[in-house]
C-alpha cells in the first residue's frame, strides 16, 4: 500500500474515471459508493454522470423515505495519480437510508485489491464523517462479502443488524463504528499513508462548501 489522498470528481478526470468504470465492468464488480458516477456503466455520458454526482452531493436523494446526501471522492495514489477507488460519504440520512445503506460506500479497482487500500479508504471515510459531526458511523456489506466484512471489523466495526436487499436478492450485514475512537486508535497505522491532495485539502474544502 502507498500514500493516497481524496480528490473530488471533475471534468479533468474524465478519462481516468471512465477507465476505472471500464475495469469494474470488465471484472463484473458492483459500483458501490460511486454516487452517480456509475451511470456511465448504464449508458449515460460522462457529463451526465458527473452532473448527477454533483447533484447528489448538493441536493441529495429525496425519493420518498430514501433521503440522504452522498459526496463521492476519488481515492488517488500519490505516486502516479492513479484512481485506486471511489468512496461515497453520506450524510443527513433518513432512518430508512441509515438502516439499509449506511454512511459509507466504497469500491476499489479490481487490480488494486488485497493491498490494504480498502482499510485506508474506510479510515479516510471515517475522517470525512467525523468532519461532518458523525460520531456513530454505520457501514454495511453483503453477508457473502467476506473481505469487506473483515475490513470493517479491522477498523473497529461491531455487528448491529442484518437487512434483506430485495433489489439484489441478498442479505447485508451492518456494523457500527465509533468514528472518534477508530480514528484515534488507527491514526498511527493509517495516518502515514494519507497524503495531501495537490493544491491543499480539496476534500475538506468541498465538505465545507456543501455544508454552507
Amino acid at each position: 500500500m502507498e500514500r493516497c489522498y481524496l480528490e473530488l470528481p471533475s471534468e479533468a478526470r474524465k478519462d481516468d474515471i471512465l477507465d476505472f468504470m471500464r475495469e469494474l465492468a470488465d471484472a463484473g464488480t458492483e459500483p458501490h459508493g460511486t454516487a452517480g458516477l456509475e451511470k456511465v456503466m448504464q449508458g449515460a455520458s460522462f457529463e451526465e454522470a458527473l452532473a448527477a454526482c454533483r447533484a447528489m452531493a448538493a441536493e441529495g436523494v429525496t425519493r420518498e423515505e430514501w433521503r440522504f446526501k452522498n459526496q463521492a471522492y476519488l481515492l488517488v495514489r500519490e505516486r502516479d495519480r492513479r484512481i485506486i477507488g471511489i468512496l461515497g460519504v453520506r450524510r443527513d440520512l433518513s432512518d430508512l437510508a441509515r438502516r439499509h445503506i449506511g454512511h459509507l460506500g466504497a469500491c476499489l479497482r479490481p487490480s488494486e485489491q488485497r493491498q490494504g487500500y480498502g482499510k485506508l479508504a474506510l479510515y479516510l471515510g471515517l475522517r470525512e464523517e467525523a468532519k461532518l459531526g458523525e460520531k456513530e458511523v454505520i457501514v454495511g456489506c453483503a453477508t457473502t462479502n467476506v473481505p469487506s466484512a473483515k475490513t470493517i471489523r479491522a477498523l473497529g466495526g461491531e455487528w448491529v443488524w442484518q437487512e434483506y436487499w430485495e433489489a439484489h436478492d441478498e442479505y447485508d450485514d451492518f456494523y457500527r463504528i465509533d468514528a472518534d475512537e477508530a480514528l484515534a486508535r488507527f491514526a498511527a497505522v493509517y495516518g502515514p499513508y494519507v497524503a495531501e491532495a495537490p493544491g491543499g485539502g480539496q476534500a475538506g474544502a468541498l465538505t465545507k462548501e456543501v455544508d454552507a
